[in-house]
């Protein structure tokens, strides 16, 4: 039985709109953090290509999750982030549970 889910989303964002889209998202999260089986989110910028995002979110079960985006899309608010795609945007949905791990030794 899963413990949780692990949801990643991967963002190409055009140059322009990186300043927006950060802005955008960071609102968003005042809200998500409310709604039921919301663990936590956190958004990171690429090292290498600043127009790179992804987005790692915890939620109880991925059910949850996807309410959560089926709520957001029939409000209308995703449709912002299509304007500032630089290409589609890379979903993922893992069981939080890990298969194979490591930790560093402490000295």
């Amino acid at each position: 039985m899963s413990t949780g889910a692990l949801i990643t989303v991967n963002w190409k964002i055009k140059p322009e709109a990186t300043e927006a889209f950060i802005a955008k998202t960071a609102e968003l999260f005042k809200t998500a953090r409310l709604k039921p089986g919301f663990r936590n989110i956190r958004l990171l910028r690429g090292d290498i290509d600043k127009n790179e995002f992804i987005l790692i979110e915890e939620w109880d079960k991925s059910q949850m999750w996807l309410d959560y985006v089926d709520y957001r899309t029939k409000s209308g608010e995703f449709e912002a982030y299509n304007a500032m795609l630089a290409a589609p945007a890379q979903f993922g949905m893992w069981d939080i549970d890990a298969i194979a791990a490591a930790e560093a030794e402490m000295v």
